[in-house]
Formats: structure tokens, C-alpha cells, sequence
């Protein structure tokens, strides 16, 4: 009996070719599930034409940067929270109807769980950026039992808008705008940190995150850049001895997750990890 082929696509611009390929690979040997990857980087403008063919042939899409915030606009089917997060990194197809997923939401609430850090729920968190990163990793702390989050950005007309869209989903949670100048005022009772902007020079937020004097001594430090190991941010909170996950770190979630929505099969974190150092 011919094995059933599970077709799975991504789309970004870029697409971290050598993971998705390795992931496919990972499949096919740990998992006993014969697949058939493909790679699509396409244009913004070229999107909804390069979608339409994988909607007919895909069993599941995901969505790589820049395009979680556009396909929210073009399914119909999604979860209620996706109202709030108004972004989604995956696709499946469920007996013939397409549902839209925030693997990043999940990703993120299940590292700071598997974390086995004694996280204290009590304290206050600072959360970096106001795009799709920021709003995933805010309604991950939310689900997690967090009831004060910190918002630093340059963007205040952002952050209002974030805000209105928050408050229809989310109660009894203190959310509050900080601006850059005031990095340095937050008081040392803050857990942990997720800086959702990109690295680089022109990131002047990142430098005066750095001081570090806002954290207590066992928080923990989460950048969702994918490449953030060699950042400031991570190197510094690494020598003051600060738990820190990366975007790579994330990732391994993500699949993890994306393997029990679009195929309902589990498998250890570990296994993973090792797989993909191999």
C-alpha cells in the first residue's frame, strides 16, 4: 500500500532554506512521514498569486517574514486570539477547510515552561517592539499568568493602537508604554525581557536595554531574532549570568508545535535539537 505523501510549503523573503530542508529530512527519518517540501520566496506584490496554487496541492503553509501580518488578511478561519495578534505563521488544512495558527504564541509560552527556571509570575515583564513579535510574546506572557507587562518602544501611535486591540481580549492585565528615555527609570522587578526588534547599529533601543539594572537576578532573557547569539543584548545578559533563549531556540518550538497542528505527531525537544546539530 502506497504511503499517503504529506506536501507542505513555505513562504517568506528570506526563507532559512537549510532549515526547512533539514526539517522536511527530520520527517522522513525520526518520524516515518514522507513529505514533499517547497520553497517559495516570494514578492509582497506577488503573494496572493504564489499562495493560490499551494492551496490546492498543501496540506500545511507556513508564513516567514514579511508575510504573518498579510495572510492574516486572507483566510478566514483562526482563533479567536488571532484577533488580537492580527498575524499568523502557519496554515493547515483541516478536512478541507484552511485554519490560520501563531506558532510563535505557543513557541514562546512552552520554552519558558520547559525552561524549568523558577519563574516568578508575580514580577513584572518588559517586552521590546510593537509589531507581530511583540504582540505573540505579549499574549504568550498573558497565557503564562502574567499581570504586568512593559512595553518599550519608539513607536507610541503603535503602541495605541496594540493597546485598543488588547483590551478587547485581555482583563485584570496592567499594560503600560515606556519610552526609550526611560529604560533607565524602570525599578530592578521585572523577570524577564523579550526584545522583538532587529539587531543592527540603527537599533539604539537595544544599547540602553543592556544596563540590565530593570532585571532581577533570576530573570531570564528571550531575543526572537533568529541569529541573536552573537548580538549585545544576548552576549551582555550572558555574562551577567542571565538565562537567555534565542530565535533558534524559538524555532525548535515552533516545529515542535507545527508538528502536532498540521500532522498530529509529537517529538522530544532533545531528539530535535540533536538532530539538527548532527
Amino acid at each position: 500500500m502506497k504511503e499517503t505523501m504529506f506536501k507542505w510549503s513555505v513562504m517568506g523573503k528570506p526563507i532559512r532554506n537549510a532549515h526547512y530542508e533539514k526539517l522536511s529530512r527530520f520527517l522522513t527519518e525520526k518520524l516515518a512521514v514522507p513529505n514533499e517540501l517547497q520553497l517559495l520566496e516570494s514578492s509582497e506584490e506577488g503573494f496572493a498569486k504564489d499562495l493560490g496554487p499551494q492551496l490546492t496541492t498543501a496540506q500545511s503553509i507556513r508564513f516567514d517574514f514579511p508575510y504573518p501580518r498579510l495572510v492574516f488578511t486572507t483566510f478566514e478561519g483562526f482563533p479567536a486570539d488571532l484577533m488580537f495578534l492580527r498575524s499568523a505563521d502557519c496554515a493547515v488544512n483541516q478536512t478541507g477547510r484552511w485554519w490560520l495558527r501563531n506558532l510563535l504564541t505557543e513557541a514562546i509560552r512552552r520554552l519558558i515552561v520547559h525552561s524549568q527556571i523558577n519563574f516568578d509570575l508575580s514580577g513584572k515583564a518588559v517586552v521590546v517592539g510593537t509589531g507581530a513579535g511583540a504582540r505573540a510574546s505579549i499574549m504568550a506572557l498573558v497565557k503564562l499568568g502574567l499581570r504586568h507587562l512593559n512595553v518599550v518602544s519608539i513607536d507610541k501611535p503603535a503602541f495605541d493602537v496594540l493597546e485598543k486591540d488588547f483590551k478587547r481580549f485581555c482583563f485584570n492585565v496592567d499594560l503600560n508604554y515606556i519610552p526609550p528615555d526611560n529604560i533607565k527609570l524602570l525599578g530592578r522587578e521585572h523577570t524577564i525581557l523579550i526584545n522583538s526588534t532587529p539587531m543592527g547599529a540603527e537599533n539604539t533601543l537595544l544599547e540602553d536595554l543592556t544596563f540590565f539594572n530593570y532585571l532581577k537576578d533570576r530573570a531570564f532573557v528571550i531575543d526572537l531574532n533568529f541569529d541573536s547569539a552573537d548580538s549585545t543584548l544576548v552576549k551582555e545578559a550572558l555574562s551577567l549570568g542571565k538565562y537567555v533563549f534565542t530565535g533558534l531556540d524559538l524555532m525548535f518550538h515552533k516545529d515542535l508545535y507545527w508538528l502536532e497542528v498540521a500532522l498530529q505527531k509529537t517529538a522530544d525537544l532533545q531528539v530535535l535539537q540533536d538532530y539538527f546539530k548532527s
